[in-house]
């Protein structure tokens, strides 16, 4: 009986949770973006000829200022975005960024660069929180304009260019 209950014990402490431990983190940390000029004309749109998909690159800010492009095979989006095309006709094209995760200064704050044309270039700075296992975009800010807050309004943020 002696046997059952050291047993049963030594099996109670071996299945228990070790709180210090994390399985994994939840990264929220995305934007979706339209493009148009001020009559509303879809830039992202290849009929448009204003941007070409092949043309875009997605830059982040790392330690010591330096500014890199995203290029890593292994993502699923290797270039640092996806796009999508519209749904039906009152739908724009759009495209998914995904911010600078690589390098958060001290204040939680990144810097990711969305080079649309060679002279037509965003910057967007990030404020993240962060707990144990969860690292969340906060507030969003496209060339110094607050333009999203985390739970407040959709997520589709769409900038107005006239010269690309």
């Amino acid at each position: 009986m002696k046997k059952i209950i050291v047993i049963a014990i030594i099996l109670m402490i071996s299945c228990q949770k070790n709180d210090d431990e994390t399985c994994c983190t939840q990264i929220d940390a995305d934007v979706f973006i339209s493009v148009q000029n001020s009559v509303g004309k879809d830039l992202l749109d290849e009929s448009s000829e204003a941007i070409a998909l092949n043309s875009i690159k997605i830059k982040y800010k790392m330690k010591g200022g330096d500014i890199s492009e995203v290029n890593d095979p292994s993502l699923d989006a290797p270039h640092g975005f996806y796009f999508y095309n519209p749904h039906d006709a009152s739908d724009l094209y759009k495209v998914q960024i995904f911010l600078n995760t690589v390098y958060l200064n001290n204040s939680d704050i990144s810097y990711t660069y969305v080079e649309w044309t060679p002279n037509s270039i965003d910057e967007i700075r990030t404020k993240f929180t962060r707990t144990k296992n969860t690292l969340t975009a906060q507030k969003i800010w496209i060339n110094d304009d607050l333009v999203w807050v985390h739970n407040e309004g959709s997520q589709l943020i769409t900038i107005v260019k006239e010269n690309l």
